[in-house]
């Protein structure tokens, strides 16, 4: 994944992700958060969300599909507050 200026210049890679995020990538309201689909190397194709620290590019596992032969979860989108995440 990566992050540019939004008045251009040099893009910075923040984290690893298993595809692109065509099911979902929503900002936390502070700006210094993604949530975003991703699975671990090795594991079945099934996205779960995540929380990625862009300051540091560390991910967080927030839900594990039950049926790991699916799609998985998507659409992840933070409330307006930031304090609770909805997905399918």
């Amino acid at each position: 994944m990566l992050l540019v200026p939004p008045t251009g210049g040099t893009a910075r890679q923040v984290a690893e992700v298993a595809s692109p995020p065509d099911g979902g990538l929503s900002w936390a309201p502070d700006g210094r958060t993604l949530a975003l689909l991703d699975h671990p190397p090795g594991e079945g194709p099934a996205l779960g969300v995540f929380l990625l620290d862009l300051a540091g590019g560390s991910k967080t596992r927030l839900t594990t599909p039950p049926d790991p032969t699916t799609r998985g979860d998507s659409e992840p989108t933070f409330s307006p507050d930031g304090r609770t995440i909805a997905f399918f």
